[in-house]
């Protein structure tokens, strides 16, 4: 089970990543909705990583 929750971390930080690239391309609102996401992914992958 540990494992499944680990695999799913490392996909969260992959969003992360992501999104934390698309908030450099882009101004205005978008740009506050890609750090949301940057934020909200990090944290879910810090909780699983920390859970494992």
């Amino acid at each position: 089970m540990n494992w499944i929750i680990l695999i799913n971390a490392g996909l969260f930080e992959v969003d992360f990543t992501f999104c934390l690239a698309k908030a450099k391309t882009v101004q205005g609102n978008p740009f506050f909705l890609w750090i949301a996401g940057f934020l909200i992914s990090l944290t879910i992958s810090i909780i699983l990583i920390l859970e494992s």
